[in-house]
């Protein structure tokens, strides 16, 4: 691992405003264009942790030669524990002074002013702890595949967030404290890790908004998480969603609490049927 640069008499510097960390396996073909895509940022105030786990190939090299040219990237070389795993490493090795983290995926692409814009928005809107934006999905020959639907303002993301997670995880700009009081990312919610922690965050009562402008694009391909384990994505985000509005009854009448455990159960039931007729053997 390369150290975050230190001060002449071996104290840690003052550090970045801006925390990135990118957990990567076997990406050597897709983390050029992403490590290109924040270096060249109109904000350039942050730095980027690689968090290699247990590549095969040649990702290692392909960051260690970013590292090499670009003192605002480190190396995080791990054994292979899933991305969870490194996702957790690349935050706790982040600079302990950064106001901001960021996950970046390994095979997404920020667009020109993505930074700038988010960082300016949480610098301007104190009441708000989490920012994202738009996103467009596109496919390995860089042709367009159309754009999520979300929710803009921060009273109805918080309002259907039992329904729909409208937080995309590398577009998404946190305030570090967020970090602190809620932790980091849980295995046990593997594939569907960001949707959970964003939702911890809504119950502790932090405030979560997206800017309308499409800054962030989504590579969608065969290798993707979203492509080799949609079933297990859509059973642990129904089991997330359910928990979340559970959670959010809890808080009310006796009446509205009873009804929400019976929606809880019955979603978790639909959930689960869907996921075994997924996984079927055919």
């Amino acid at each position: 691992m390369v150290p975050p640069p230190d001060d002449e008499n071996g104290a840690m510097g003052p550090g970045p405003r801006l925390s990135i960390f990118i957990p990567v396996r076997n990406g050597a073909r897709t983390l050029p264009d992403t490590l290109d895509s924040l270096l060249d940022q109109s904000f350039s105030d942050f730095e980027v942790i690689v968090v290699d786990d247990g590549s095969t190939d040649t990702t290692r090299e392909v960051a260690s030669g970013y590292a090499e040219r670009d003192p605002r990237v480190r190396v995080l070389p791990l054994p292979h524990g899933g991305e969870v795993v490194a996702r957790n490493a690349g935050l706790a090795a982040g600079h302990p002074a950064a106001a901001y983290r960021m996950n970046h995926d390994a095979d997404d692409i920020s667009l020109p002013g993505k930074l700038e814009a988010l960082v300016g928005y949480l610098d301007a809107k104190p009441e708000v702890a989490i920012v994202g934006c738009g996103a467009e999905y596109f496919d390995d020959d860089g042709s367009p595949r159309g754009e999520p639907a979300i929710e803009l303002d921060p009273a109805r993301i918080r309002a259907t967030f039992g329904t729909v997670n409208s937080m995309i995880h590398s577009a998404s700009l946190v305030r570090s404290e967020v970090y602190d009081e809620i932790g980091g990312y849980r295995e046990e919610w593997r594939s569907v890790d960001d949707y959970e922690l964003f939702a911890r965050a809504l119950l502790a009562g932090f405030e979560l908004a997206n800017l309308p402008a499409v800054l962030h694009r989504s590579r969608l391909h065969p290798a993707s998480v979203s492509s080799t384990r949609a079933p297990e994505i859509l059973f642990g985000a129904a089991r997330v969603g359910a928990r979340f509005d559970l959670a959010c009854d809890s808080g009310r009448g006796p009446i509205a609490r009873f009804g929400g455990r019976l929606r809880y159960w019955k979603r978790l039931r639909r959930a689960r049927s869907l996921y075994r007729r997924a996984t079927a053997s055919p």
